[in-house]
């Protein structure tokens, strides 16, 4: 397997659907850079190919999408550019970009690799995302965090389900602010590797386990259920994220695009007897918290 870096200079009303495409389709993890440039973007695609043939024939269908987007849009096509990286190359990259980041006001993700000292009361995740992507400077990564928080504080709230838990920076966050079991599971080898190597590095195996199962293998249900995937994908969940919330037990919902992903998704999830109490958004993204009466 080859991996495989994209870097796309698109518009930013393109943004959300080349992202949204390139997760959905290719299961690309996709980054923002920091930089922008007036009206345009920079995102990042890290994906894994077999070959040259795949890469190449992937790449071709990326540009025949992002050309559409552009002709719908009416806005100049997005420019992609491509690299090979190796595990070293991915780690020097991670190193220059990843700085200690303040999720919450008393919860800090530090790199392994940055000496940080805390400040009264912080709590302090040490991260290292390995070859998954995964440092909580998303809005949508944020946006859960304080709403997992709002549930802990509402509510007895002893168990949670991360699905999609990435490098599980949400399912940490959670038993560092009192969860007492948390299991989070990821069908990406390369998160569940990294995952569970930051739960042993942040002393967390006690509260949290990490696995490659799929939702239908979890037993049991959980107080409060999160997924932070993507539209699509949340709809294609959405009975099971229903049955693995029990009674009286709270569903967070994220990675959705403001507007008609989060109507189609609230009807969704409330036509199932859940009932929404909450909408949090930062710029074009909204996290969702409903209860399950």
């Amino acid at each position: 397997m080859k991996t495989v870096k994209l870097t796309i200079t698109t518009d930013l009303v393109l943004i959300d659907a080349i992202s949204d495409y390139l997760v959905g389709v290719w299961d690309a993890a996709v980054e923002f850079e920091v930089e922008s440039k007036e009206q345009h973007r920079v995102l990042s695609a890290i994906v894994e190919v077999a070959d040259e043939m795949q890469y190449t024939a992937l790449r071709d269908k990326l540009e025949t999408v992002v050309i559409e987007l552009a002709q719908i849009f009416t806005v100049t096509p997005p420019t992609i550019g491509s690299q090979e990286l190796t595990e070293k190359d991915w780690s020097t990259q991670w190193r220059s970009r990843f700085k200690p980041l303040h999720l919450l006001d008393n919860l800090v993700i530090v790199p392994s690799w940055e000496d940080y000292q805390p400040k009264t009361g912080e709590h302090v995740i040490e991260m290292d995302p390995g070859m998954a992507f995964g440092t909580g400077q998303h809005e949508t990564t944020q946006m859960c965090m304080a709403l997992i928080r709002l549930v802990q504080q509402r509510s007895t709230t002893h168990s949670m389900l991360d699905v999609g838990t990435g490098t599980g920076i949400l399912a940490m966050g959670a038993a560092c602010l009192g969860m007492k079991s948390v299991v989070g599971i990821d069908h990406d080898p390369e998160a569940v590797s990294a995952a569970q190597q930051n739960v042993i590095n942040n002393s967390l195996v006690d509260l949290v386990s990490i696995s490659p199962a799929v939702i239908d293998q979890v037993r049991g249900q959980f107080d409060l259920v999160v997924a932070n995937i993507v539209h699509d994908v949340l709809l294609d969940l959405a009975e099971q994220l229903s049955e693995k919330t029990g009674t009286d037990g709270h569903l967070i919902l994220s990675g959705l695009i403001e507007g008609s992903q989060v109507r189609s998704i609230t009807a969704t999830i409330e036509s199932k007897g859940f009932q929404m109490v909450e909408k949090s958004t930062k710029g074009e993204w909204a996290s969702l918290l409903f209860v399950k009466p």
